[in-house]
């Protein structure tokens, strides 16, 4: 959090997720990537929301992301969080029987195994967080 930035939210998605999703919702996510990173942030102050944008791409950059979007307007934003709110449907089609758990870290919280978190997730988090100085 020194890097002066806090995210309303941050969601991570593996590969799996990102094709079931893409598959139910068409191309919203970038088909061939290993793991995304969705970011939100939010604030009184337009100037202190874009600046906040400006600094996690930064950050994501240096921390070796492929690629890096923002949502240029509200429709787009809206789009992506709808096929946030998709995964659990979008992983049902292909396991019908699949039981999901969606996990939160709290602020301060560690990321491990006993989250049921993926190898690539924790390693894509922990790249992004140590830059973020998120722990």
């Amino acid at each position: 959090m020194s890097s002066g930035v806090l995210p309303a939210c941050i969601e991570l998605l593996d590969a799996l997720t990102i094709d079931c999703v893409n598959g139910l919702q068409g191309e919203v996510f970038p088909g061939g990537a290993d793991a995304v990173l969705i970011f939100a942030v939010d604030g009184n102050y337009e100037q202190a929301v874009n600046g906040d944008v400006d600094r996690i791409e930064q950050i994501a950059r240096e921390a070796g992301a492929v690629a890096v979007r923002a949502a240029s307007s509200a429709q787009e934003s809206e789009r992506i969080w709808e096929a946030r709110r998709a995964v659990s449907p979008a992983l049902a089609r292909r396991r019908p029987n699949k039981l999901g758990e969606d996990v939160c870290i709290p602020v301060g919280g560690t990321l491990s195994g006993e989250h049921g978190i993926g190898v690539l997730k924790k390693q894509s988090w922990n790249s992004i967080s140590a830059r973020m100085r998120l722990r």
